[in-house]
């Protein structure tokens, strides 16, 4: 994945043996780049049936719902009947796409929704702003 985590915060939550995970990634992602749900290693998600599935095709199955899901619980047999619930409470904020336009003097230019020194000076001097830095 694409996504560099800024911060990460946990902290008990109200309920008993919970805690509230908050993890904060540096920049705002494409939709294809959202941080899945965490998994929980050696343990099953409940109600996704991989058996029939090679390891292999369970592995994406698995990678593929906590991708798309916004809950999932897990189970153990290690854990008796103990279960572990994982919570999508807000989903990142989305990069912004597209262009954006500037006009000045009845003259209009397009540019990148993150433009940088070497497109913003040149667009600006195309407006005859002489010396833009």
């Amino acid at each position: 994945d694409n996504v560099m985590i800024n911060e990460v915060t946990v902290v008990p939550a109200d309920d008993a043996d919970s805690y509230d995970v908050t993890i904060v990634p540096w920049t705002c992602n494409t939709e294809e780049d959202d941080l899945e749900l965490l998994g929980v290693l050696d343990a099953e998600i409940v109600g996704l049936d991989t058996s029939g599935m090679t390891g292999f095709e369970a592995y994406e199955a698995k990678a593929e719902y906590l991708k798309t899901s916004d809950s999932v619980m897990f189970s153990s047999d290690s854990w008796g009947s103990g279960t572990v619930k994982i919570e999508r409470t807000q989903r990142g904020t989305r990069a912004m796409t597209g262009t954006f336009t500037i006009s000045y003097k009845d003259q209009t230019i397009e540019l990148p929704v993150y433009p940088t020194e070497k497109s913003l000076g040149p667009a600006l001097e195309a407006f005859g702003m002489v010396g833009v830095k």
